[in-house]
Parts: C-alpha cells; structure tokens; sequence
C-alpha cells in the first residue's frame, strides 16, 4: 500500500512475527485488509496441506500450526474489530517503530468507540 519503511520484528520467545510500516498513515479500511491478509493466506494454506496428508506426526504438527496462528492473529481480528466498529468514522492508524506503538486516530469532531466499549465493558 506503498509503505517505503516495511520492519519484521521476530520474537523468538514468543515465536511471533509482526511487520510495521513506520510512520505510514493507512485508513481503516486498509489497515483491515492489511491485517487479515496473514489470517486468510497463511490459514488457508496450512487447512489446504491438513487435508492432503495422511494420520502421522506432520499431520499434527501442521495442525498444531494452524490452531497457533489462529490463536496469534486474534489480536489483528481485534483491531480489525475497533475499525469495524468505527467504519462510519474516518480512521486513520500508523505504526511508530522507535516506541514502539501503534495509533489510530479519527478526523476531528467524530467520536470514536473505546477499546472498552468492544469487551462490553463501560
């Protein structure tokens, strides 16, 4: 989405990944896209090579692979949420590698839904 400045941060502790396009202004609608494209790709794949190979230890290891990667993209689901929920504001989110953070933003004078008020919580 023409981000110049794309990271890959590794946590080998947590054996996560994330990319960050620093200081990359993305709406919301792009920023969904942006975060369900790992969710769809990489889901699809792994359920596609779960169906062609037979009971064994790969079979379960890729098993393995797709409930973890289910479980890790739950966050971006979250965050793709927050937009959804936002979707008649216009939002705008950029990541800021040197904190680092990600923040979301609306035009002025829209209010916007509190992370709060996705959990059902006031």
């Amino acid at each position: 989405m023409g981000a110049t400045d794309v990271r890959v941060h590794y946590e080998l502790r947590r054996v996560t990944a994330h990319c960050v396009a620093n200081n990359h202004v993305l709406s919301g609608k792009q920023f969904a896209i942006v975060a369900l494209a790992p969710f769809i790709v990489i889901n699809t794949l792994l359920a596609i090579l779960i169906c062609f190979f037979p009971p064994g230890k790969l079979l379960l290891l890729l098993t393995g692979a797709l409930l973890a990667h289910l479980g890790a993209c739950s966050g971006d689901i979250a965050f793709v949420q927050y937009s959804w929920r936002n979707r008649f504001r216009t939002l705008y989110t950029y990541d800021d590698a040197s904190m680092p953070r990600t923040y979301f933003y609306c035009q002025k004078n829209e209010p916007i839904t509190s992370l709060a008020s996705l959990s059902g919580k006031s």
